[in-house]
């Protein structure tokens, strides 16, 4: 765990967590004067950045990885895991809100295309900074 916390990934997706928390707290009057309820984005950011912690970790294992096989694995178990815990949210929302603020779940999008984009950067960039050397790649002798 202590080197998952060095891991630059994880501390720009907790950053923008935090930054972003930040943000909607402090400009909450403004955000409601443009019919965006800020209750919505800040809890849709905190599951968005709940399921895009647990899916990094699951990206990051593809580091680990020594086949193609394992890194599609990972990174299908990851958009599953997210995928099931986006939408079991978005229906309970949806069922549940007595008027649904359309806004603030267009804002969320938009956070979870953020979100998305850190995790895939990060952990894409792990992998390329772990890859075999290469010396290793196909070679002539001569």
């Amino acid at each position: 765990m202590d080197t998952f916390l060095k891991d630059r990934g994880f501390i720009y997706l907790v950053g923008f967590f935090i930054v972003t928390s930040l943000l909607l707290w402090l400009f909450a009057k403004q955000l409601t004067e443009f019919d965006i309820d800020t209750t919505v984005v800040l809890s849709g950011n905190l599951i968005l950045f709940s399921s895009t912690f647990m899916t990094y970790r699951i990206y990051s294992r593809q580091i680990k990885g020594k086949t193609g096989h394992g890194v599609v694995r990972n990174v299908y178990a990851g958009f599953v895991l997210k995928f099931f815990i986006l939408a079991t949210t978005a229906m309970v929302y949806f069922y549940f809100a007595k008027q649904i603020n359309l806004r603030g779940v267009m804002v969320c999008l938009i956070l979870y295309l953020i979100y998305n984009f850190i995790s895939t950067l990060f952990a894409s960039a792990n992998k390329e900074q772990h890859a075999p050397p290469a010396a290793h790649a196909k070679h002539k002798h001569q």
